[in-house]
């Protein structure tokens, strides 16, 4: 007659791996979270400084070029006066131009340094469109002024103050800003006084008055302006984000993929190696009476701990990065959210319980006189 299953703690002696194999399968999944989560995070950042620029709080209405509906890239331009023209609708409080172009901007010296940069050109120290947050100096105003993104006063090795050369034109840094990096490039601010008066441009900014109704003001606007559209601030953001995005989304599926499969492998070799080890041990626990499913069950536990405590050891090593990289080297900034690590542990852990289901059919097949062989 068999005896009563034995308790948890007997069955997690019995399966306990080595603490070699466990470390490398913590470590390797930890690694993979981490790596997931740093994409999301840089993801994330780039979502963050495009909902900064085309979502800027003080712009209501995009006027843009018929066929364009993001920010990021741009067909056609303009004209000079449509900013006076919209201004000149019921309804608009505020019409200014903006200017989206790439811009390089050059260090003088011995080892002058060169980046090409998303340029935005805006009207004056307080036109609508401009720098979403500055971390120091204030805005440019006037024709030899620049705010430049602080990665990329990083990558030039510029500081608040310092010469550059902005298209070739001499010119100072008084601002440096955030939230205007876009990964693949940083965005650079300047006056448009810098520019002729009767030059085309890319964009006009518009606020609405308080009473107004924006379905009607985008109505008139169309009218009045032949060859231009008029996009709501949240249309905008959305046209802009997948445009942004588009190219990165790829990559993000593929390494996600890649770091759950390597989890889920990593924890299936791991206790495939363990129901191999431990077959004697097993045995003795089927000869005492021991059912398969507490055993099973057991196995399945130690895997998605292991799986879980490595995403949360590599969920703990974002913020630090973030922080270190934000410190040391803020090319590459880190938008986390404790959102994302709950996210990348549920997926994990169950991606690792999946791991520990494979070696279930050799467990499952163990007799139990395997106890009595020596």
């Amino acid at each position: 007659m068999r005896t009563a299953s034995p308790q948890a703690p007997l069955l997690f002696r019995a399966l306990k791996p080595r603490a070699a194999r466990a470390f490398l399968s913590v470590f390797g999944i930890s690694a993979a979270a981490l790596l997931v989560l740093i994409l999301v995070a840089a993801r994330r950042s780039l979502e963050t400084g495009v909902v900064a620029m085309a979502g800027s709080r003080d712009v209501d209405l995009w006027i843009v070029p018929r066929g364009t509906d993001n920010l990021i890239r741009t067909s056609g331009s303009l004209p000079a006066p449509t900013a006076k023209a919209a201004r000149a609708i019921a309804g608009v409080a505020r019409a200014d131009p903006v200017l989206r172009t790439f811009l390089t901007v050059e260090t003088g010296g011995r080892e002058p340094r060169r980046l090409t940069l998303l340029a935005l050109g805006v009207r004056g120290p307080d036109g609508l469109a401009g720098p979403p947050e500055l971390i120091a100096g204030r805005r440019p105003s006037g024709p030899v002024e620049v705010a430049l993104d602080r990665a990329a006063a990083f990558r030039l090795g510029v500081r608040l103050g310092d010469p550059v050369f902005a298209a070739g034109r001499p010119s100072v840094v008084v601002g440096l800003t955030r939230r205007t990096n876009l990964l693949a490039t940083q965005l650079v601010f300047f006056d448009l006084a810098a520019v002729d008066d009767l030059a085309p441009v890319s964009f006009v900014a518009v606020r609405l008055a308080p009473t107004a109704d924006a379905a009607s003001v985008v109505r008139l606007l169309e009218r009045a302006l032949p060859g231009t559209e008029a996009l709501t601030r949240e249309d905008f953001v959305k046209a802009s984000l997948k445009e942004a995005t588009s190219g990165f989304r790829p990559l993000f599926i593929l390494v996600s993929g890649l770091g759950l499969a390597v989890a889920t492998a990593l924890v299936a070799l791991l206790l495939q190696g363990l129901v191999e080890d431990r077959r004697p041990d097993v045995a003795v626990l089927l000869t005492m009476g021991s059912p398969p499913a507490p055993l099973a069950g057991a196995l399945v536990l130690h895997a998605a701990l292991l799986a879980g405590t490595g995403s949360v050891a590599g969920a703990a090593l974002v913020p630090l990065l973030a922080f270190a990289l934000d410190r040391l080297v803020p090319t590459v900034e880190l938008s986390t959210r404790a959102a994302d690590a709950l996210v990348v542990l549920v997926l994990f852990t169950i991606a690792g319980a999946l791991g520990g289901l494979v070696p279930l059919a050799r467990l499952l097949h163990i007799e139990p006189v395997e106890a009595f062989r020596p």
